[in-house]
């Protein structure tokens, strides 16, 4: 079976300049675990995931003053939970996405993305052709390799 078997198409996409309440908004309305982020061009520059926008340590600037509470040492106090949010707020794509990251083609076979998740763990991988995003494989779409005859 080939990737376009059980890719998810249309991809749902974002620019880097894209603010972090969109992107969440975007996957939450889609029902949707992660978003490419293009260029003007419509190119593949990197992936947003659920978990790149949960991970604190990587999406919040450091901050001295923050740091237990990024680093989970102690709960944040309301005053720090506001700042946290003040700071998530100013986040974009660009600064969340995973860049460079692993995609495939519509032609390969299903199985060669499978084993590339499972080799980087990745959930989601972009599915591109002429380097543009096209479709996502993710972890539920390997399913589809189990049902088929």
């Amino acid at each position: 079976m080939k990737v376009t078997g059980i890719m998810s198409s249309p991809v749902i996409s974002v620019a880097r300049d894209t603010p972090m309440r969109r992107v969440a908004a975007l996957m939450r309305e889609k029902r949707i675990g992660a978003v490419v982020v293009v260029d003007a061009d419509g190119a593949l520059l990197g992936l947003v995931t659920e978990t790149d926008m949960a991970t604190v340590r990587r999406s919040v600037p450091f901050s001295l003053k923050l740091a237990a509470v990024i680093y989970g040492m102690r709960p944040p106090t309301p005053a720090e939970s506001a700042e946290l949010m003040a700071m998530a707020a100013r986040l974009t794509a660009g600064d969340l996405m995973t860049s460079p990251i692993e995609s495939v083609r519509e032609d390969q076979e299903a199985s060669e993305v499978a084993a590339l998740m499972l080799k980087h763990d990745r959930r989601h991988v972009p599915v591109v052709r002429d380097g543009k995003p096209v479709g996502i494989v993710a972890r539920h779409d390997l399913l589809k390799l189990l049902l088929r005859p």
